[in-house]
């Protein structure tokens, strides 16, 4: 249950987004993530306490919610090294993870906060105890590690689709 501040922040950031994307395909999407993942609410709680605005919620159904909710983490304190620039978070990591251009450890998956305050889905790569970003630095990171076989599906799925998000 969330407490009556926590709610507030959560309904307030979740105004806010609905109010940015009030016209178009986006707001009926934002309807379409609660009535399929009511869940996402909880994530959209937590994102909020952590920082920022907003949130842009990944499509449906987001197969990795369940994990995020259990073992999701705040990632601080860590320093961000610049691997690539062009492209999807999700691509590139994943290039990075199945030719081993980069030493990688782990892939990092789950939500970015932007420099305009918005929570966005993201990858990024993990190396020994630092991020290894791929398009910009971020404000904050929260999401899990995916290894050795979890991490090259992942690679696989995403460097394959050229899935952009």
């Amino acid at each position: 249950m969330l407490s009556t501040g926590a709610k507030d922040t959560l309904d307030s950031g979740l105004r806010r987004f609905a109010n940015t994307h009030r016209n178009g395909p986006d707001r009926e999407r934002v309807r379409a993530v609660y009535r399929c993942q009511p869940e996402a609410r909880h994530l959209c709680s937590k994102l909020l306490s952590i920082g920022g605005k907003e949130i842009e919620l990944a499509s449906v159904p987001d197969c990795d919610l369940p994990i995020l909710l259990a073992i999701g983490e705040r990632f601080t304190g860590i320093n961000v090294r610049m691997a690539r620039q062009d492209g999807s978070s999700f691509r590139n990591v994943s290039l990075l993870w199945l030719v081993q251009e980069s030493p990688l450890t782990a892939i990092g998956t789950g939500y970015a906060l932007s420099s305009n305050h918005v929570w966005y889905p993201h990858a990024w790569g993990i190396e020994n105890e630092a991020i290894v970003e791929t398009t910009e630095v971020h404000l904050d990171y929260f999401g899990c590690f995916l290894v050795g076989e979890r991490a090259t599906a992942f690679a696989m799925q995403h460097a394959a689709s050229g899935v952009t998000l």
